[in-house]
């Protein structure tokens, strides 16, 4: 087994130069990795974090790794959490405070002692039952490649070794460990594949964890290699303007990577219904669809993503009577006579007499209304903007201008029709787009 170890530990890159921060239980698989290390000269220092979950349990297993350490004479790491509590303040399940904390901690300590690199104790059995963990989950490729076995400055050296090499390690050298009679409980899944599933499948396949592991190594291997095809298309196809991300999808949709590509670029920023955004493209124009965070939207072959704004976060402005410009506007008042010859469609010509200051500009809200330039009745803002295709993004940040409580401009598009210049106007307040 030390020879199986050493070989892992230089196929990671570590020498007896670096410093090592081993993550210790009190189990089976952290003890004897511990044991091994030391064995093999490597420099290290023992953590464990006391999760206060099996009261006198939990306290024996603390004091069995600070007594180890103390045998082995290594510095040694012991943090107390209230894990109940954590979880309750934060939503989680114990599983999940547990592991929070527990990988916190890690990274304080080797933020502040600048370990080389942090040791767990997964092996190869672990791997295989979060293989079928997410396999049941439907982890896609990314989930059926198991524990990776370097993941930032977290390293696991016993991926390639089975539990069984690990106890008759143990058994060798009379090494002795606590159990966690939680390991024993079928109330969680993964011990129900450990005490049911997996023995029975190792009777049919005797040497099921080495094809396992064969089989695990060639999934990460495909893994890697799909993951830099798509990242390779996504740097070529997908433009960064501020914060909006732009796909060109005209070439990319007809592959069959296509499904795989929009889950690779936007799985941080979901859930999404991919189906849908598959067949985005076959929708008119401006159609759009959103996760919590963010909104998607197509327009002439091309996906625009862009981060949602809450309208707490868009600002209002009030216009006087002195007000100049402000938000990208420019306010003028001017005799009839000066009438702009061309004026631009995405300027603003009101009648000066009706309106009532100070003016606000504001983003649009659900329930607005106001009658469009050209047309007798009323309309909703969001019905106008879906009408004339304003994408997901712009309809996010459309202004309105309101006088009192009427809209008198949809900023940049139309204006209400009774605050129109008529031949009654007698003078113009002009609306000018920066």
């Amino acid at each position: 087994m030390l020879e199986k170890l050493a070989i892992s530990l230089k196929e990671l890159g570590l020498t007896k130069n670096d410093r090592l921060l081993v993550a210790f239980s009190s189990g089976l698989d952290s003890t004897v990795l511990s044991h091994a290390l030391i064995a093999l000269g490597y420099p290290l220092s023992l953590v464990h974090v006391n999760f206060q979950l099996r009261g006198e349990a939990s306290e024996g297993d603390a004091k069995f790794c600070e007594n180890f350490a103390l045998e082995q004479q290594v510095p040694f790491y012991l943090c107390r959490c209230d894990t109940k509590k954590f979880a309750h303040e934060r939503k989680l399940s114990i599983q999940e405070a547990a592991r929070e904390l527990r990988y916190s901690y890690f990274e304080e300590l080797q933020t502040e002692h600048k370990f080389s690199a942090v040791l767990t104790a997964h092996h190869a059995d672990d791997n295989l039952e979060t293989f079928l963990i997410n396999f049941t989950r439907s982890g896609g490729l990314k989930g059926l490649k198991g524990i990776p076995q370097k993941r930032d400055f977290y390293l696991r050296p016993l991926l390639g070794l089975t539990r069984k090499e690990l106890e008759n390690y143990a058994k060798s050298h009379k090494i002795s460990w606590r159990e966690d009679a939680s390991n024993l409980s079928e109330k969680y899944q993964r011990n129900k594949y450990r005490l049911k599933l997996i023995p029975q499948w190792k009777e049919i396949e005797t040497d099921l964890l080495t094809k396992a592991n064969r089989s695990l190594a060639l999934l990460r291997e495909q893994s890697f290699a799909f993951e830099a095809l798509l990242q390779e298309m996504l740097a070529a196809h997908l433009n960064l303007t501020g914060t909006i991300e732009t796909l060109n999808t005209k070439h990319l949709r007809s592959k069959a990577y296509w499904p795989s590509l929009l889950r690779f670029w936007l799985e941080e920023k979901g859930p999404w219904d991919y189906p849908s955004l598959e067949k985005l493209w076959q929708s008119e124009n401006s159609k759009s669809l959103e996760s919590e965070n963010f909104i998607i939207y197509h327009q002439e072959g091309q996906y625009f993503l862009s981060p949602k704004k809450e309208i707490s976060d868009l600002e209002s402005y009030q216009i006087s009577l002195e007000t100049k410009s402000s938000a990208n506007l420019e306010f003028q008042k001017l005799a009839l006579e000066n009438y702009p010859e061309v004026p631009s469609s995405q300027d603003a010509l009101l009648d000066f007499d009706k309106l009532s200051f100070p003016l606000l500009l504001r983003p649009w809200q659900a329930g607005d209304r106001f009658k469009p330039l050209g047309l007798s009745g009323s309309k909703k803002v969001s019905d106008y903007l879906n009408d004339i295709k304003i994408s997901g993004s712009a309809k996010q940040e459309q202004y309105v201008l309101c006088s009192g409580d009427d809209i008198v401009w949809l900023v940049g598009n139309r204006i209400d029709h009774r605050y129109r210049v008529t031949n009654s106007t007698k003078t113009i307040y002009f609306v000018r787009t920066l």
